[in-house]
């Protein structure tokens, strides 16, 4: 009964993570490739959608990956992660040696951090659009 409860449980979690999200994490995993060139993300497909200049962008993204507590549903073990991975600018092998996991964890643990960014992203977006009759 437990391991049926533990089944379900990760099927849920499964399931939210695989939610589309408006922001696809391979143009967030583009726009921080560029974090270090304020030109250059500010060219890039998410910030013009977001209205963002490169500078204004860069900063928001990495207010978002240091945020303490970090907004839902990041993690701070994702912050770290995206935080050696794009700010510290660590090839995946050194950040995976940073943050002791294997190659496949880093991997799936970064695709994860992405989704859940975009989502975070999102929903500031989301949250600072005024409503109807605003």
């Amino acid at each position: 009964q437990d391991f049926a409860a533990w089944v379900t449980r990760f099927l849920d979690l499964s399931e939210r993570d695989s939610d589309p999200t408006p922001i696809p994490p391979a143009e967030l995993r583009t726009a921080l490739d560029r974090l270090r060139d304020p030109a250059a993300l500010e060219e890039t497909a998410l910030a013009r959608r977001l209205g963002c200049s490169g500078i204004a962008f860069a900063e928001r993204l990495q207010r978002t990956m240091t945020a303490d507590p970090p907004p839902a549903p990041l993690t701070a073990d994702e912050q770290k992660l995206l935080h050696a991975t794009y700010v510290r600018s660590l090839p995946p092998r050194m950040a995976e040696e940073a943050l002791h996991m294997s190659r496949a964890t880093y991997f799936r643990r970064r695709q994860s951090a992405l989704i859940h960014l975009a989502r975070v992203l999102y929903e500031q977006e989301f949250r600072s659009q005024p409503g109807p009759g605003t």
